[in-house]
């Protein structure tokens, strides 16, 4: 997959934020994470979060320990910003500063509720709603690399389950048959195995 694929994305949630009258989205380390920026960010006490206006740049928060990792993910090749805090500032007072003028604040549907208050605090006169619509619009519609993604990803799954009958033994027990399967799966290409 090329870096431009994430700047798209991006610039179609400026979009989505704008027909929808939101005028930025915080989204925390998950999967919209991944999907917007390609950063798989370790969710933290601390915040990270990427910061999408409706109109202009958006940005990385980050720790101030957890950039170099930022920029050696997806977000150091496509040109976004990393805004950094170090231990002894507040994230919050920096999401104030780089969303000065924020009127509807959208968040991401996995964000921790503590970094949620949070920002509802730094932002009282603001109003904080789901951003969950608004990606998963983007989301819906699939690019031809993630269909072609997606048929390897099946047909792959689907290899291993046709050597089943290797595993599936009397006499073996249910983690030797989980420990096969999951190896299997790996060795089919899958990155990682939620078994």
């Amino acid at each position: 997959m090329s870096f431009a694929v994430f700047s798209e994305r991006i610039t179609q949630l400026q979009a989505e934020l704008q027909g929808r009258n939101i005028s930025h989205c915080v989204v925390s380390p998950g999967p919209d994470l991944r999907y917007l920026c390609g950063y798989d960010a370790v969710a933290l006490e601390r915040l990270t979060a990427l910061v999408v206006p409706a109109a202009g740049e958006a940005l990385l928060v980050s720790p101030l320990l957890e950039k170099a990792a930022a920029l050696a993910s997806p977000v150091g090749h496509i040109g976004l910003a990393v805004e950094t805090w170090t231990e002894t500032e507040s994230p919050y007072d920096l999401l104030n500063r780089v969303m000065s003028g924020a009127e509807c604040i959208a968040v991401d549907g996995r964000m921790w509720a503590d970094k949620l208050l949070r920002i509802q605090r730094a932002f009282p006169q603001v109003t904080t709603v789901s951003a969950v619509e608004a990606i998963a619009a983007l989301r819906r519609v699939k690019s031809d690399s993630e269909v072609e993604s997606l048929r390897a990803a099946g047909a792959a799954i689907d290899s291993v389950h046709a050597r089943m009958g290797e595993w599936l033994k009397v006499g073996r027990t249910e983690h030797e048959v989980g420990r096969d399967i999951a190896a299997a799966i790996v060795e089919a290409g899958h990155v990682t195995v939620d078994f």
